[in-house]
């Protein structure tokens, strides 16, 4: 509070577009400057706002984070761009809708250094997290959607998809966020070759097979990828339709319908998975404390599935309704399992 009220955060500031980031002392200030502006916000999220609207902290970060050179300081942007995305909605409003910079373009632009360029460290692979992160954080705003369609953000992170490198984990991610509770970002996604990059994912191939060999995800990166595809086909059956001139409803049906029905069976395979892991959560559930925390218990059921279970339950329906093939196929496979859609 003391150094706020003392303008501190605008001499920090000020103090980054002072040094010089090819000298090595002034890389060791940015450092230092970086490091305690992360701390403020640490322990006081509520500065954030503050800062970056009485501040060019957020023009100079974009800026830092389009660096084509990897270092440390890089690193340290990136985390303190993507502590500010994630802490306050009007921080991302102010990233996307800027009078002074295209934030959303911007972001665009981090990403695409990436887009045939591997990692080469762990903490490089932090880094790219930390901008696609932001970026996904920044598409929680309906505007900023619109700003990704139109700045042809879902061509971009389709070729990350086809190139089965480290970013197509992340833009997995970030095509969830730009098509949630939006249709028109979903059929652009269709129209724009999506389907064919995004159902080799879903099914374990491309991108998919090619991470968990390449790099040895843990069993949370895992389920945290497998959601986020989930959640993508979810949107896509609740969202699509067929207009004239459109037919993406019916390619996306179509998809299900193709080589013997194999991604009804993956929907069904994951639905199986899911319900299981729920009722493992669900018979637990007479052990835990009875003043259990409502929060403690949403993030509970979050983590054991209970969204993944539902978004699939949503897919099979919509299929199931849109093709008599798949509904046959869909109450055989249930019959065999001696199951039903419950979610």
């Amino acid at each position: 509070d003391a150094i706020m009220s003392q303008n501190g955060h605008s001499l920090l500031v000020q103090n980054l577009n002072r040094l010089e980031d090819t000298l090595e002392e002034d890389q060791r200030g940015i450092n230092l400057t970086i490091e305690i502006l992360k701390n403020l916000i640490e322990i006081k999220p509520t500065l954030g706002p503050k800062m970056c609207e009485e501040t060019e902290i957020l023009s100079w970060l974009l800026k830092r984070v389009r660096s084509k050179t990897f270092d440390e300081n890089k690193l340290s942007s990136s985390e303190l761009l993507n502590m500010l995305a994630n802490s306050d909605s009007s921080i991302q409003n102010m990233i996307g809708n800027s009078a002074k910079f295209e934030g959303v373009d911007l972001l665009l632009q981090a990403c695409a250094i990436y887009r045939r360029k591997e990692p080469f460290s762990a903490e490089e692979e932090e880094c790219i997290e930390n901008i696609f992160g932001t970026l996904s954080a920044v598409l929680m705003v309906s505007e900023n959607q619109t700003k990704f369609r139109r700045g042809e953000g879902f061509e971009l992170m389709i070729r990350f998809l086809r190139e089965k490198k480290y970013t197509a984990l992340c833009a997995i991610k970030v095509i969830d966020y730009a098509i949630t509770n939006n249709a028109k970002n979903c059929e652009h996604m269709v129209e724009s070759g999506g389907l064919k990059a995004i159902f080799p994912v879903f099914m374990g191939r491309a991108a998919a097979r090619k991470l968990k060999k390449s790099k040895k995800l843990s069993k949370g990166e895992v389920i945290n990828f497998e959601e986020h595809c989930i959640s993508i086909m979810a949107t896509l059956a609740l969202y699509l339709e067929d207009r004239r001139g459109h037919d993406c409803l019916s390619r996306f049906i179509s998809k299900f319908l193709e080589d013997g029905m194999e991604k009804i069976d993956r929907v069904v395979e994951l639905y199986v998975e899911y319900s299981k892991r729920m009722q493992r959560f669900e018979s637990s559930k007479g052990e835990t404390k009875r003043e259990e925390a409502e929060d403690e218990r949403e993030s509970n059921e979050i983590e054991m599935g209970i969204y993944a279970v539902q978004r699939l339950a949503a897919i099979m329906t919509v299929v199931a309704g849109c093709s008599s093939a798949a509904n046959s196929k869909l109450e055989a496979k249930f019959v065999q399992l001696n199951m039903s859609v419950n979610a």
